[in-house]
């Protein structure tokens, strides 16, 4: 089992971020065979431990089993499931109309991914709201960085453990919940922050 990183101020969390930076740079992330096997690693790994998240779910928030798959780990395998199935057709350059004023040329959409993404995970659905945004920032071929809710315990440290195992920190990375780390991750450049949550 391998363990996560610790942070302990900003300059760690700084330090993260440029390391997951300087590994999209590498462009990795760019194949599409990469992010679908990452994609089918994760889903492989929820699967094996289909019964500690649920267990997890169910000792935050009261959650039965059956609530627990249907509103938050069914919804992430259907999102891997629909990722896996169109990330070739979405990566691939598209044509798209030329304006007249550039007459006898043709114009393409290539679709490029951002960077180093941030998500911020509420604790009312802390599976859900956490992975669906990891699996479509992966899927674009951005590096993630996760940061569960620090009110959901048991569900935040099991995906935190699962970030570990499943993922080389350059690429994904999870951010313990603490009373300051959400300030520390704020005070950090990122090129997208998905955030659910008032």
């Amino acid at each position: 089992m391998t363990t996560a990183p610790i942070f302990e101020g900003v300059a760690d969390v700084e330090a993260q971020a440029q390391r997951m930076r300087a590994f999209h740079l590498t462009g990795a992330t760019l194949q599409v065979e990469y992010r679908r096997e990452a994609l089918l690693k994760l889903k492989a790994y929820l699967k094996a431990n289909e019964q500690r998240i649920l267990d997890a779910l169910h000792a935050d928030l009261g959650k039965a089993a059956f609530e627990g798959y249907a509103t938050e780990l069914g919804l992430v395998y259907d999102e891997i499931n629909t990722c896996v199935r169109h990330l070739s057709k979405w990566a691939r350059p598209r044509r798209v109309p030329t304006p007249l004023v550039h007459f006898h040329s043709t114009s393409k959409v290539y679709p490029s991914p951002l960077g180093v993404v941030l998500v911020l995970s509420p604790w009312n659905y802390p599976v859900q709201l956490a992975l669906v945004p990891l699996v479509d920032a992966i899927a674009a071929g951005n590096c993630v960085a996760l940061k569960p809710s620090r009110t959901s315990k048991a569900t935040s440290e099991l995906l935190i453990e699962m970030l570990a195992n499943v993922f080389p920190p350059e690429f994904v990375c999870g951010f313990p919940g603490s009373g300051a780390m959400n300030d520390w991750l704020l005070e950090v450049r990122w090129d997208q922050i998905f955030f659910t949550g008032s």
